[in-house]
């Protein structure tokens, strides 16, 4: 799917010049503990400074000449060469520093993205250095942490105003931007929808070019639920709905349907919505995808099922059947060989 829409630019030009600023300055000062021989021995062949602690610091001259031979698109082919999302060839990496405020990095938003930016820019400097021109993704995983718990904390304000910004920082680079869509609930719930809303809110309009963990997430990556799988992939539906093909007001405006708002009158139809119900234009967009098919739990139910509630069947069984309906359609065994 590709986005109309352009991204929200969060932070102002100067805003963004400082958080890239304050990246390199990390990147110096105090720098990256690297714990691999061979990777500080390729920095070290690069005139980067190392020093007994296994600390590793580069300057922007590094960075610089790494963000020269990125790639603005490359392919990422499954193992349905059909579900294929972009033409090109080569093995990308992936660079998803996971800082979580107040757990890996200070409890700041600015704080936080400027520790990922930095961990980022380091990561993308290393790929060049193991293989100049490998296709590379600029990923971010940056939240916050419950205070009493520790316990992981996705889809808040500030996981979703990191998923936005750090679009801005991939656009600023020139890389593909790789972000997810997480929660913190541990049940199909309300809390899992919303908070799974938020973030996907935030990767869609950051200008996410790949969402991990998009479906199915639940108890804070702890749990993959198929049930979570198919309330993920409706918000994902209405995502694409939002940005799709009919994202924007119809063109053809003869379509419009002046016969019916003639012969019924516009507050006749009002009144009585069943009269363009019954319309075959309503039930053809119906079909053809021109309006949600959606409804509430008592319209889906299986016919002959109570309604949830103790003793009855719990509402996440609908879900359980659409999920096994899924899997069963599009499952795929994998060959001896790795699927080729």
């Amino acid at each position: 799917m590709r986005n109309p829409y352009a991204p929200m630019e969060r932070l102002s030009p100067d805003q963004m010049q400082d958080l890239h600023d304050t990246s390199i300055r990390i990147l110096k000062d105090p720098g990256v503990k690297v714990l691999g021989n061979n990777v500080r021995t390729l920095f070290a062949r690069a005139g980067a400074k190392i020093d007994d602690d296994g600390v590793v610091r580069i300057d922007e001259s590094n960075v610089d000449e790494a963000l020269k031979t990125v790639q603005r698109h490359f392919s990422l082919t499954p193992r349905n060469p059909a579900k294929r999302v972009v033409i090109g060839d080569g093995q990308p990496v992936t660079i998803t520093p996971f800082t979580l405020m107040g757990a890996m990095t200070p409890v700041s938003l600015p704080a936080a993205l400027a520790q990922q930016n930095a961990e980022g820019l380091f990561g993308v400097v290393l790929t060049k250095f193991v293989k100049p021109g490998a296709p590379v993704m600029y990923g971010a995983f940056t939240s916050n942490v419950h205070m009493r718990s520790g316990a992981p904390a996705f889809g808040a304000p500030e996981n979703t105003k990191a998923n936005v910004i750090a679009g801005q920082l991939a656009r600023r680079y020139g890389l593909p931007y790789r972000t997810s869509n997480a929660n913190a609930s541990n049940a199909v719930d309300l809390q899992a929808a919303y908070e799974t809303s938020m973030a996907t809110w935030g990767a869609v309009m950051g200008g996410a070019n790949l969402i991990y963990h998009a479906a199915g997430w639940l108890e804070g990556g702890l749990t993959a639920s198929f049930e979570k799988l198919i309330l993920d992939v409706e918000i994902l539906q209405n995502m694409v709905e939002f940005c799709g093909r009919s994202s924007g007001m119809p063109t053809n405006w003869d379509l419009m349907p002046f016969g019916m708002w003639r012969r019924a009158g516009i507050s006749s139809v009002r009144r009585i919505p069943w009269r363009a119900m019954k319309k075959p234009s309503t039930s053809r967009c119906f079909r053809t995808g021109g309006a949600m098919k959606t409804g509430n739990w008592p319209a889906r139910k299986r016919p002959g099922s109570v309604r949830p509630g103790f003793g009855s069947r719990p509402w996440p069984s609908t879900k359980n059947r659409q999920w096994i309906r899924l899997f069963v359609r599009n499952w795929k065994p994998m060959s001896p060989s790795g699927g080729k």
